[in-house]
């Protein structure tokens, strides 16, 4: 594959594998106590994308350091949420993400935990 690094300002990466092109734009969420990893999106980016593949790394503190997972979801999974109205239409598209008992909620009431390192989903 051959990586293009910020070719768009909305995008963090872009590829091109087998004559499929892609993009990927990475989200950092970081963990506060008793609140959800939260990250955006901007509707005018989204609005106007190809397939682009959205990485929220979520940060987590441990004993020893940060511990990284990654709910990587693709914007046709972005555009299904929004048409179910489980992501809000605007010009900030939220993904707030909680974890109960072992499993990642998107918006406290769809379970996303299929998404958690998914990086076979991006090949």
């Amino acid at each position: 594959p051959r990586w293009i690094h910020k070719m768009n300002p909305s995008r963090d990466l872009c590829n091109r594998a087998e004559e499929k092109y892609f993009h990927i734009q990475v989200k950092t969420a970081n963990f506060f106590a008793d609140k959800p990893f939260q990250a955006t999106i901007s509707e005018n980016a989204f609005r106007h994308s190809t397939t682009v593949f959205y990485i929220v790394v979520l940060r987590a503190p441990t004993p020893i350091g940060f511990v990284n997972k990654y709910a990587i979801f693709p914007s046709s999974d972005i555009r299904r949420l929004i048409t179910q109205g489980i992501l809000k239409d605007a010009k900030t598209i939220s993904l707030r993400i909680s974890i109960e008992n072992q499993k990642y909620y998107l918006n406290g009431s769809v379970d996303v935990s299929h998404h958690i390192n998914d990086w076979e989903s991006i090949c």
